[in-house]
């Protein structure tokens, strides 16, 4: 029932977006590569992992507070009103980034746990590595490599890159510093948030891991659209003047990347995996910034 419930929201929203003009291969190319195709190879590279279960001592209250948490607090209060006075008081620019940073690791890191922590429950096991489970460091590289490669074909953020002046051995350095500043800013803090946090949560409430990686997919789409609606420009991906264009441009282009980072976390419970993956995906399309900003 659940993917059926998620493939009705994904096709909605496909539609709609069809109908306002988008090519309807684009989302459903995103939903048979990150919905479908890499899922289905992260089943397979981590079929002899071992991943202990994430212990949550009180799942309906845990999960109904971080529900309350991501859905009323953090739409409203950080992705919307907290965000954009940031915006307003620092000019863009490396004071900016930092102070930024620094929010969102509260937001999304910092005010959870404190959450998790008052209702009596724990965290510890949501920060672990796993790298020395079977197939973990594996997947690490194959999944890191893969989306590295898939970033690169359907963005031009190689072309941006070749216009900042740098050869490839001098781009390097700065790929690989765009890669770990978005390992910290995007890849730690959703990542914890939605999958460590929610994920953990919901799946052992709900006592079904689909159901988790479903619902949490759609959440994490939908937390996205604050920012691209109220401060994003006709440039960012997704931007549009409807709101529910917007919605729609959420559930369709990234609630299937939640599928796949959920399936990457329910098999191998390794945190830094999932972060380094997801910032993976992130690292070239921002190097060229990333320089702007940094050199």
């Amino acid at each position: 029932m659940t993917v059926g419930l998620f493939l009705g929201a994904w096709a909605i929203a496909t539609l709609y977006l069809v109908q306002h003009g988008t090519d309807w291969m684009r989302p459903v190319a995103t939903l048979l590569v990150y919905g479908a195709l890499l899922p289905a190879l992260a089943v397979w590279m981590t079929r002899a992992t071992d991943a202990a279960p994430v212990p949550v001592d009180d799942p309906p209250r845990e999960s109904i507070a971080m529900l309350l948490y991501m859905l009323l607090f953090y739409p409203i209060f950080v992705l919307g009103w907290l965000f954009s006075q940031v915006n307003d008081v620092f000019s863009p620019g490396q004071a900016h980034e930092v102070v930024m940073l620094v929010v969102k690791l509260i937001m999304h890191v910092a005010l959870p746990t404190l959450l998790i922590l008052a209702l009596g429950g724990h965290v510890r096991a949501l920060w672990s590595v796993g790298l020395g489970r079977k197939g973990v460091f594996t997947t690490l590289l194959v999944f890191s490599a893969l989306l590295f490669a898939l970033s690169a074909l359907s963005t031009p953020a190689l072309e941006r890159i070749a216009s900042t002046g740098l050869a490839p051995a001098q781009a390097l350095p700065w790929v690989l510093g765009a890669w770990l500043w978005a390992s910290v800013q995007g890849g730690l803090c959703e990542e914890y948030l939605f999958r460590a946090v929610l994920q953990s949560r919901l799946n052992a409430w709900l006592g079904s891991p689909v159901t988790a990686i479903g619902l949490t997919a759609l959440i994490f789409a939908l937390a996205h659209v604050p920012g691209i609606y109220w401060r994003g420009t006709p440039d960012t991906s997704g931007w549009s003047s409807n709101l529910l264009e917007v919605m729609a441009y959420a559930i369709a282009m990234l609630a299937p990347l939640g599928i796949l980072f959920g399936v990457l976390w329910l098999r191998t419970r390794s945190l830094l995996l999932i972060v380094l993956v997801h910032s993976a995906l992130d690292a070239l399309p921002h190097t060229a910034s990333f320089f702007d900003l940094w050199r």
